[in-house]
This record gives C-alpha cells, structure tokens and sequence, in this order.
C-alpha cells in the first residue's frame, strides 16, 4: 500500500475521535414536527434584503434568523445540498429544528447536513445562508425575487459548503480523500515538469505512478472505491449546485465528518476521466464519475472558445439534472449566462412549465446572433410523432419547443469553429448561404417561418441507439459503392462518408472544433495496451467526432445525398433549408400546409449555401412552412 494511503489508514481513528469531541447538536430532538402554536413564522423582507442563521452553541440545533441588508453584510457561509437523502422512506419534513425559539420542520438531509457543520460554522464565527430555511418557500413572490439575488449570495460568501450525505464506508470515504490529495500533488509536480501541458502531466503521472492506477489487483483500488462514492452522490446532478458550487467563493465539499476542497475534486475527476478514457482499468468504477466531472469544469467548458456562457448551451449540456420544480432547470441558470440581461427573463413562478420553455423561445429568437440557433435544442424521441408531446401526463409541447427535461438526446451539432489560426470563431454552416432574413410568427401552439424544401429521405440505416462504447457501430452503415463518385461534392463516396460521420468536423474536445475532418478508422483498430501518445490524442479527437453519431441515423435521399438524421426521421420526411438556420431540418408534413418538427439534420454537400443554387435557377421553390 502507497505510504499516503498507509498513514491515512493509521490516522483514521485519530480522526474520528477529533471530530467527535467537536460541539456537534444532540439529534434527541429529532422527530415528527407537529403543528402547534409554537410552530415558526416568517416576517416579509424588505426590498434588498436576505435572512441569514446565526447557530447557536449548545446541545440543541438552535438558531436565530437575522433579516440583513445584501449590501452590508457580514461574512457567512452557504449550504449547497439536496433537499431529498436519497432512497430514504422518511417523509418530507420529519425533523424540526428551533428557529427564534420556535419550531421549524425541515427534511432528514438538511438535518444531517445541520448536525455535521454546525461546529464548522459556529468555529469560523460566521452567519449561515440556507435555501429552505432564508427563503419563504410558501411565498411565490418572496422565492421570484431572492432567485434574483443568489448568484451574488454565492459568489460572495467566505465559505460555500457541498454537503454530500453520509457515507456508507467510512474507510474507504477516508482512504480515497487521501488519495486525492496524492494526486494532487504528483499532478502539480508533472504539470510543472511538463512546461504547464496538462495532457502530458496526466500521461507522466500514469508512467511515474502505476500504484495510482485503479486496476482490479491495485494496492490503490479500494482508495478508488471510496472516490467513486463520493462521485457518483445525487448531489452532483442537482441542477442549482451549478449556481451554487462553481463560483470563485472557496468550495469544500463534506461527505459525514470527512472533508475534500473544489481542488481536489477538480483533480479526482480528471485523473478518473483520464483513466476511463485511455487505460485498460475497471471501468465500472467510473461509471457515476461524470456528473461531478461536469460539475467540475461546468464554467470552464461554458466560457472557452464559446464567446461566453450561452443560455441554449448552459439549458442543454445541464439535461441530466433533477430539480424539485422542473421550471427550476431554466431559473437555475439565468444568473450564470452572460447573454442574459435584466428583465429578459424574469423568474415566475406562477407560469407553467410551457410558458417558461416559451420564454425561453422568445428570448432566443429576439438575438439577431442566436439565429435559428433554438431548434437545435429540439430532441423528438423514436416513435413521438404525434402533433404535441405530454409531459407529467397534462403539459402538452408542440414539436418545435425544446423540452430540456429530456435527458438522452443527440450531441449538438457543430454551431462554431475555430478559424484564422484559432484566433476566431464562425458559424459552423450556412445553409442558407446568408440568402434572405428569416421572418418567424408564433401564434399559439404554431410557429411560421420561411425556407424550401431541399429533398426527400429515401433509405435510412438502423439508428446507434445503443452499444453507445462501440466506436466501430458506424462502420455498419459503410456503403457498398466506396470508389464512385459523390456528385454534390466530386469526393469518392468513401471520402464523404467519412467526413459525414463527423459532420465535417474535428473535435478537439466538446468546446474546440474546426471544420474538414473525415474519420481514419485505422486510428481504432490500434491495439489500445501499446499506443503513443500521439496515438492516444488521435483516438481522443475521433471519439469525440464520432459523437455526432449517436442517437442519429444515416440517410439517402431521392436524389443521392447522403447525411446524418435524427433517429425519429422516417421515410418521406423531408429535409428543409431554414433561412437563418444553422443547419438542414427534417420537417414531416402531416397535410394541410402542417409540418412537424422532427431535428436538425448534415446533409454532405449541401451546409454551406449550396442549395441556394438550386433555388435560384427554379429547381426549388420557396414556401412558408406552419409548425405545429
């Protein structure tokens, strides 16, 4: 056993007895809350006002809820954590504690949570700043205006605490916090060495360090349980802890009485991800690791070659995230993207789900820059063609409006590259060549906008839907007729198949992407065990590219061009050109003038004004398409 796991094993005790002489509360008054005249009130705020705790000392989980001006307040600390304690039966609101000498009901996770930084809080001398304790929830106008204030609350407290529940193998919890910080440091010694190049550090870590491997016989294997624990918690796809736990504010992360930084967590997950991707190790072990990966570098990815942290992207790479109110997955967000201004969109509690996603629409299409940039946010799954899609069994989605509840949809496709030796940045595509501004009309459950049809699907291939890992899936849709010639490009048809697998596109990484790449298959087919480092970055690129793949199929239509589609996209759907679109759309006309929305679709030959040609000699005709 490394000599850092080995100490950290021989301290563990020593630990827990330090931490158990802390003044932590007495859970005696634990128990059902009952209602009674003794029960809690809240007195309304003043305008710029928030409430903060003040704990105080004793056996009992006791405090007093001061209201503050925003502007002058003192150092506290922020709770970011759960409401719910996952799989538990306990009901809601079981525990109480005293608030102004009354009583307040709260849930078991925040009790915990309660009980385990109570003396933290109450050493640093510091007020404290709870979401279910310093906001009315009962009171929809009181939560529409302090949701206003929470990015400032968080990216201004001394200290923001991650409370991730307690654990179910203290040893192990114990023993992979150690080995994160081991990590830490070989990772800042090789960076250092490495001239400040990540990739070569994690891959002289690696060489250095084989100890540090999770291999199913390595000393470090049960350090790496312990880190995947913590990892694959809840807590990490709560969609609020991306306001919460991703700001400049210093970000500790507690797990029962252990105790990890936003540092060391930036480093597990890394090295994780690293060893997932490139080594032959357990991969079960990584399975929850990339929620806390996400989490990790959330701002990082939002702001890199990106022009800022777009509301559309933010919406769609937070998917995976639960909420308690599914209207939460956009107010969580609006303070973290920079393209939002005062008053663009206002938290409401009071509207439903659709008129919030309607928000959203609105806002999108007011930006002349986010173009049709919306439907591509739009994922109808395989078999949902009906005219609207229910959601929670009554809301009711027409197929143009994007339901950012939907987990599993396709990778976006491309919207921006890098050019000019990546200095700059452009529109990925052009269909329309720039040809015509777009004149939309929302009228109800209907939008009205102008285009031409370009073509007609003709022959579809099975969609990659599953075996998501099998980088070689793809290859069972190679045509036969490799040599001849592609038409619309004077490519051979291997060429334009592969570069339509990647849409034309080489991913440095989900955020770095430059247009003229065609998959090298022989990059797979190196034995994994035995590659350069040259090879391994080459892998890495084609993973990525072959990411636009999945959940799509690919397609023929009735005048031999070939493309990538939406796995829902059906035989005689139609591919359309969009004025102000930023790629090809497949529409499904279901009579009478009515299309339905089915996705964003690459047409080989045809993403950068190409059928404006066609248009302009009469080969195609203009018309005015009504979504519904």
């Amino acid at each position: 056993m490394p000599a850092i796991l080995s100490k950290a094993v021989s301290q563990f005790r020593s630990i827990r007895t330090a931490v158990s002489r802390k003044p932590k509360p007495n859970k005696s008054i634990a128990g059902p809350c009952k209602a009674s005249s003794d029960n809690f009130k809240y007195e309304t705020l003043k305008s710029n006002e928030i409430r903060l705790l003040r704990l105080l000392p004793g056996e009992d989980l006791a405090a007093d809820l001061e209201h503050v001006d925003l502007n002058s307040v003192s150092e506290y600390i922020v709770l970011s954590y759960t409401w719910d304690k996952a799989g538990s039966s306990v009901p809601a609101a079981s525990y109480s504690i005293v608030v102004n000498d009354k009583r307040l009901s709260i849930r078991q996770n925040l009790f915990d949570a309660l009980t385990h930084i109570a003396w933290r809080v109450l050493e640093k001398k510091c007020l404290l700043w709870i979401d279910a304790i310093c906001i009315n929830q009962e009171d929809h106008q009181e939560r529409n205006e302090q949701i206003q204030h929470m990015k400032y609350i968080f990216e201004s407290a001394y200290l923001v605490y991650g409370w991730l529940g307690l654990p179910h193998n203290e040893e192990e919890i114990c023993l992979g916090i150690a080995l994160l910080k081991k990590l830490g440091t070989v990772l800042d010694d090789e960076y250092i060495a490495n001239n400040s190049k990540w990739f070569h550090a994690r891959y002289a870590v690696v060489a250095k360090h084989p100890e540090l491997i999770p291999l199913p016989s390595s000393v470090c294997h049960g350090a790496w349980c312990g880190i995947v624990e913590l990892f694959s918690r809840s807590y990490w796809r709560r969609i609020w802890i991306y306001q919460e736990a991703t700001g400049p504010a210093p970000t500790n992360y507690i797990c029962g009485d252990h105790e990890f930084s936003k540092q060391e967590l930036a480093v597990g997950v890394d090295m994780g991800k690293y060893f997932r991707l490139h080594l032959q190790v357990d991969t079960s072990l990584f399975r929850g690791i990339s929620d806390s990966y996400k989490l990790s570098y959330f701002r990082e990815f939002n702001g890199n070659f990106r022009g800022g942290a777009n509301l559309l992207k933010i919406l769609d790479g937070t998917r995976f995230t639960k909420s308690t109110d599914p209207r939460d997955k956009v107010y969580a967000l609006l303070a973290l993207a920079d393209d939002i201004r005062p008053g663009d969109i206002v938290p409401d509690y009071n509207k439903s789900l659709m008129e919030v996603y309607m928000d959203v629409i609105h806002f999108s299409l007011s930006k002349p820059d986010h173009r049709l940039e919306i439907l591509g946010h739009v994922f109808i799954g395989v078999g949902e063609s009906n005219n609207a899609r229910k959601r929670n069994g009554e809301m009711q989605f027409p197929t143009w409006v994007p339901d950012f509840s939907h987990v599993t949809r396709p990778r976006l496709m491309p919207q921006k590259v890098l050019h000019r030796g990546f200095q700059a940045q452009c529109n990925a595509y052009c269909p329309d060549g720039y040809f015509k501004s777009q004149s939309i009309r929302i009228e109800g459950t209907e939008m009205k906008l102008d285009g031409f049809i370009l073509d007609t699907i003709v022959s579809l291939s099975s969609p990659w839907t599953r075996n998501l890992g099998d980088l070689n899936f793809p290859r069972s849709w190679t045509p036969s007729n490799l040599e001849e010639t592609y038409s619309p490009t004077a490519e051979t048809i291997d060429l334009a198949f592969r570069k339509t697998l990647a849409m034309d596109v080489l991913s440095f990484s989900n955020t770095i992407l430059v247009r003229g790449y065609a998959l090298d298959w022989n990059v797979l087919n190196d034995n994994i065990g035995k590659i350069s480092l040259e090879s391994v970055e080459a892998r890495k690129y084609m993973t990525y590219s072959l990411q636009f793949c999945l959940r799509r199929m690919f397609s023929w239509t009735s005048n031999g061009y070939m493309g990538l589609v939406p796995a829902a996209t059906q035989i005689g759907d139609k591919v359309c050109v969009l004025y102000e679109g930023l790629a090809l759309y497949v529409l499904r006309d279901v009579g009478q003038g009515f299309y339905q929305f089915v996705g964003e679709c690459y047409i080989h030959g045809f993403m950068d004004g190409q059928a404006i040609e066609l248009l302009k000699n009469g080969s195609l005709k203009e018309e005015r398409f009504v979504l519904v």
